[in-house]
C-alpha cells in the first residue's frame, strides 16, 4: 500500500495532470501546421506583396488579409468563413479555442497578435527547367507583354505564441522553487511548388494574350476600321467572313452561345 501511495504521488498523479495539457500543446502544434499551409496555398492563388515576380493586375491579398483569414478560419475553432475575414481583427471567442485553457481557466493564446503569419516567402524553382530556362524564355516574351510568373517556390510560416503557468516545485506550498517556462512559441513550415500560371482575372486575361497575339494592336488602334475594310475588299469576294471579321479582338469571360439559355 505504501509503495502504490508513493507511486501515484510520484508518477501516476504527475501523468494524469501532465497528459491533458501536453493535449493542448499537441493541438496549438497542429493548427500552426495547418496555418502554414493555409497560407502557402493561398498565395499559390492570390497574387500580392512581393509574391509575384510581376505586376500582375486583378485579385490580389496582402500578406496581413492572408494572416487573418488564417486566424480566422483555422486557428479560430468552430467559425463560419466569411468575406471579411481578412479585415478582422480579433478572435471572436476570448483565446480562439476553448481547448487552449492553462489549469486555471486562463487563456494561452493571450493577444490577437500572438499567432503570426509573417511575411510569405517565395522565389525561384530550385530546378533548371522551370528556373533558369524559363526565366530566359520570359525575359524575352515580356518585352511583348507575355509574362510567366516563374517564382513559383512559395514558402508560408506560421508561429503560435502561448503562455505557460509556473509549475511549484515545493510540496509545502511555497512558490520560492518554482519553475516557470515562460511563453511556448510553436512554429511550423510548409513549401510548395506550383507554376499554375493561372490567370488572375479577365483584364490579366487579356494582357497575357495580347502578348502572343500581335494582331491585338490593330484591333485597339484607329487602324481597325482600315484593316478591315482592306480585308474585306481584297479577300471579301473569295472568303466572305473578312468582312465581319474582327481582326485581332480579345474578348475574355465570352461564354458560347450553345452554353446559354433562352
Amino acid at each position: 500500500m505504501t509503495e502504490f501511495v508513493v507511486g501515484a504521488m510520484l508518477f501516476l498523479i504527475p501523468l494524469y495532470l501532465i497528459i491533458p495539457m501536453l493535449g493542448k500543446y499537441a493541438d496549438v502544434k497542429a493548427a500552426a501546421a495547418q496555418t502554414a499551409r493555409y497560407t502557402a496555398w493561398e498565395r499559390t492563388v492570390w497574387y500580392g506583396g512581393n509574391s509575384s515576380s510581376n505586376s500582375w493586375p486583378g485579385n490580389s491579398k496582402t500578406y496581413q488579409e492572408i494572416e487573418n483569414e488564417a486566424r480566422q478560419r483555422v486557428i479560430s475553432f468552430g467559425q463560419k468563413i466569411q468575406s471579411n475575414d481578412k479585415a478582422a481583427g480579433s478572435f471572436t471567442d476570448s483565446g480562439a479555442r476553448n481547448l487552449w485553457r492553462n489549469r486555471d481557466s486562463s487563456v494561452m493564446l493571450q493577444k490577437y497578435d500572438d499567432a503570426a503569419v509573417g511575411n510569405i516567402g517565395n522565389g525561384n524553382s530550385p530546378d533548371t527547367v522551370t528556373g533558369d530556362v524559363l526565366g530566359a524564355i520570359t525575359a524575352i516574351t515580356s518585352i511583348t507583354g507575355f509574362k510567366l510568373e516563374t517564382n513559383g517556390l512559395y514558402t508560408g510560416n506560421a508561429a503560435i505564441t502561448v503562455t505557460t503557468l509556473p509549475i511549484g516545485l515545493n510540496l509545502s506550498g511555497s512558490d520560492s522553487g518554482k519553475f516557470d517556462p515562460g511563453v511556448l512559441v510553436f512554429r511550423d513550415k510548409n513549401v510548395i511548388l506550383a507554376n499554375g500560371w493561372g490567370a488572375n482575372g479577365a483584364s490579366h486575361v487579356k494582357t497575357q494574350t495580347a502578348g502572343i497575339a500581335p494582331l491585338g494592336l490593330v484591333n485597339d488602334s484607329s487602324l481597325k476600321p482600315v484593316v478591315q475594310a482592306l480585308g474585306c475588299a481584297l479577300l471579301g469576294a473569295f472568303t466572305p467572313e473578312f468582312c465581319w471579321l474582327e481582326i485581332g479582338k480579345i474578348e475574355p469571360d465570352v461564354v458560347p452561345p450553345d452554353r446559354l439559355t433562352n
